[in-house]
């Protein structure tokens, strides 16, 4: 066979030749390494022997190389890019909040749709506290709490903040960690037209669709455009 051509790039003891000989396969304790791909690389390298890939080993392989790009792609592009659109979508609806004057209905989704706004710039840029004005901000801290906390399933609205809890590479990152929650968020505000509409009054269904229409019409035209909201 080509156990000589082994034990030349992989030295054994007698006690493991044996264990090889006897069981068909051995494990190296001091040739163990930090991934699948590292271990592969050291034997290839060895050029003289042969390479066993399983399946298994392919799959996991063009997971983590997924899993890789996509950790790149974020931190270098989708994290800046979601931190500019939060920051003009906040500073986009406090303006078109302040130009409304007295109160009204269209102002009422503004408000529901700078709360939105407020607390997903709050959370890609790591913050608890803001200050973005006093008729949401207290409203923007409690949920910000609630998502960075990550423990509650509030029983009125159903909705669950364990899910909020960072998780994969997006555990304990600088940049990865605000993305999370921030995209997180988007996610799951729920704006909806439900199809039993008795469940809700025409009044809050309206309400939903202007604050979904606001943000819509910001981010289709950004500021800047000399298109009127």
């Amino acid at each position: 066979g080509n156990l000589d051509i082994f034990t030349n790039s992989f030295p054994l003891s007698s006690s493991e030749e044996t264990k090889l000989i006897n069981n068909g396969l051995i494990v190296l304790d001091d040739h163990r390494k930090e991934t699948l791909t590292a271990a592969y690389k050291e034997v290839s390298d060895k050029n003289t022997l042969p390479l066993f890939l399983t399946t298994d080993a392919l799959l996991h392989i063009f997971h983590i190389t997924y899993a890789d790009m996509l950790k790149t792609i974020e931190e270098e592009y989708f994290y800046y890019s979601a931190k500019d659109l939060f920051s003009d979508l906040e500073t986009a609806v406090l303006t078109a909040y302040n130009a409304l004057g007295a109160s009204s209905y269209l102002k009422e989704a503004c408000k529901q749709a700078l709360f939105f706004a407020g607390v997903a710039n709050a959370l890609i840029n790591g913050h608890t506290e803001v200050s973005v004005h006093d008729d949401v901000d207290s409203d923007i801290e409690t949920e910000l709490t609630r998502i960075c906390e990550a423990t509650l399933v509030d029983p009125d609205s159903g909705e669950d903040y364990t899910d909020y809890k960072p998780r994969s590479h997006y555990e304990n990152d600088e940049f990865l960690t605000p993305y999370f929650r921030a995209m997180k968020w988007c996610e799951r505000y729920k704006m909806t037209i439900p199809v039993d509409t008795a469940a809700e009054t025409e009044e809050d269904i309206l309400l939903d669709i202007t604050t979904a229409a606001i943000l819509s019409s910001i981010i289709i035209n950004p500021p800047g455009n000399n298109k009127s909201l």
